[in-house]
């Protein structure tokens, strides 16, 4: 069984049932074997805590909004370093495929996770208010604010994992 990292914002879009696909950057030609395959089942690693106040229990940042239960000096733990033991969400990849980032349509948007359509608008990730026009480019927003960079280059081929949450094995 292998990792997947998502950020508290994707877990809660996982956990929400909203999010059943992501993306994932093919970084040269070299690079074309897929880190994952089709029936294979991962564990979500995600950002998480263990407040001393909570006797040792974990806690997932996902979960919280604000006012987490750690005490003054207690941090989150960085979801690249949680054990699979604590692991809490398992998905089984059903579907695994190569595209170009900015051949993604309507429904890919959305099964990317996205916040949902507000009124005729759609969120921005990067401004956090509902203002765009269509769910690729709310997508898009995201894909920029995960990567830290300018993910203006569309023309990027990505592997596209599709999945379901399933109960731990």
């Amino acid at each position: 069984m292998k990792p997947i990292l998502f950020n508290s914002e994707m877990v809660r879009a996982i956990l929400d049932g909203r999010k059943t696909q992501t993306r994932r950057i093919i970084k040269s030609d070299d690079d074309l074997k897929s880190q994952y395959k089709k029936g294979e089942v991962l564990y979500v690693r995600e950002t998480f805590g263990i407040p001393i106040a909570m006797a040792g229990n974990v806690i997932y940042k996902a979960d919280y909004e604000n006012n987490a239960p750690l005490a003054d000096g207690e941090k989150w733990r960085p979801s690249i370093h949680m054990p699979k033991k604590l692991a809490r969400i398992f998905l089984e990849v059903t579907e695994v495929r190569i595209q170009r980032l900015k051949s993604i349509t309507r429904n890919e948007a959305i099964a990317e996770g996205i916040k949902p359509k507000q009124g005729k608008f759609w969120y921005n990730h990067l401004t956090k208010e509902f203002c765009l026009s269509s769910p690729q480019l709310s997508f898009f927003s995201l894909w920029t604010s995960v990567a830290k960079a300018n993910s203006s280059n569309l023309r990027e081929i990505v592997f596209v994992y599709e999945f379901r949450r399933i109960a731990a094995p």
